[in-house]
């Protein structure tokens, strides 16, 4: 574990858009819990963590998370409020990653859209932010049902695509996926050179 987390944060520095993916339960949140507070020790990186499923105490209880270098926020669901949020701390203080979990669960205001394009202008518009406060954004997303019915259960890039193009939009892609005896492997399946 400590190999692939430091394959990640040698380049986290270098990536626009990070993506952790897999299907539901697979330990998506958990993973990149560790993965933030081993950037917070070891690079004293700056983060704010968008929790769009659970309240911050929630979230801290159920991960045991007790570094206050790691922000959570719980009153975010759009992009528009993301973006309000990350420009203001940017301007107050020093930000350096921001997490979103899960991609699925931003809302737009948009209406009459399909969900591909509401995708599709939500990573635009995250990968604009990356770029105007220069920080990284890890996305966690999760899988499309494919995955489910191969023998091996292994992910593959083709299904993230539906998420507005986050495949290709991604600079970096990690997969989450069970082996046949349930031992968590992960897959740095994408990685886009600087």
């Amino acid at each position: 574990m400590k190999k692939i987390y430091n394959e990640i944060l040698n380049q986290i520095e270098t990536k626009r858009i990070i993506t952790v993916a897999g299907r539901p339960a697979v330990g998506k949140t958990a993973f990149t819990v560790s993965l933030l507070e081993e950037a917070v020790k070891e690079r004293n990186a700056e983060v704010v963590y968008f929790s769009l499923e659970r309240n911050e105490d929630d979230f801290r209880n159920s991960f045991n998370l007790t570094n206050n270098s790691i922000k959570i926020i719980d009153n975010a669901v759009t992009i528009d409020e993301i973006e309000n949020v990350c420009t203001r701390i940017k301007a107050e203080r020093s930000l350096d990653i921001i997490v979103v979990d899960y991609l699925q669960l931003i809302e737009l205001k948009n209406v009459g859209i399909s969900a591909k394009d509401r995708f599709s202008i939500v990573l635009d518009r995250l990968l604009n932010l990356s770029k105007a406060l220069n920080i990284t954004i890890l996305t966690i997303s999760q899988l499309c049902r494919d995955v489910d019915i191969r023998n091996d259960h292994k992910p593959e890039l083709e299904d993230i695509k539906k998420f507005g193009l986050l495949d290709e939009k991604s600079d970096m892609v990690v997969f989450l996926y069970p082996d046949r005896d349930d031992k968590l492997i992960i897959n740095l399946a994408k990685q886009k050179l600087s």
